[in-house]
C-alpha cells in the first residue's frame, strides 16, 4: 500500500510541475494548493518510514522553512541580474548551481544556530511541567 501511495504522489507531482502554463494559471496554481498539496500531504502522513529516508525525510522538514526564508531575497537579486544583464546560459547555470549550494549551507547554518536554539528556549520557558497559575478572583479597582 505504502507503495502505490509513492507511485501515485510521484505521478501527481510529474503531472503538475510539468503542465504547461497557459490562459487559467492562476485557478490551476490556486487548486493545486487548495486540492493538490493537500491531498499529497495527507497520502504522505502517517508513512512509516525508516533508516536514511527517515533522515532525509527528516532534514527536508526541518530545513525547508529556513530555505523558504533565505532564498526569497537572493532569489530578486539573481533574477534582476538575469533580466538586465543577460549573461549567457554557460554563466548563468554555475551562477545558480552555485546559489543552490550557498541557500542550502545558509539554510542549514540559521536552523543549526538560530532556529534550533531559539526552538529548545522558547521550550525551556513556556513548555514546562509546572502547572498554570490559577486565578479565583480578579481584585476590583476604583
Amino acid at each position: 500500500m505504502q507503495s502505490l501511495r509513492s507511485l501515485i504522489v510521484g505521478f501527481i507531482l510529474i503531472f503538475l510541475f510539468f503542465f504547461p502554463t497557459f490562459k487559467w494559471n492562476g485557478l490551476f496554481e490556486s487548486a493545486c494548493i487548495i486540492l493538490a498539496f493537500p491531498l499529497i500531504v495527507a497520502m504522505g502522513a502517517g508513512s512509516d518510514i525508516k533508516g536514511r529516508w527517515y533522515r532525509i525525510c527528516k532534514f527536508s522538514g526541518e530545513i525547508s522553512y529556513p530555505i523558504y526564508i533565505v532564498h526569497y531575497p537572493f532569489i530578486y537579486i539573481y533574477t534582476e541580474w538575469v533580466y538586465y544583464e543577460k549573461p549567457a546560459p554557460s554563466t548563468i547555470v554555475p551562477v545558480a548551481i552555485g546559489l543552490f549550494f550557498f541557500f542550502m549551507l545558509l539554510s542549514w547554518a540559521a536552523l543549526r544556530f538560530y532556529d534550533e536554539p531559539v526552538r529548545a528556549w522558547l521550550k525551556r520557558k513556556y513548555l514546562t511541567d509546572k502547572p498554570a497559575p490559577v486565578i479565583l478572583a480578579m481584585p476590583e479597582t476604583r
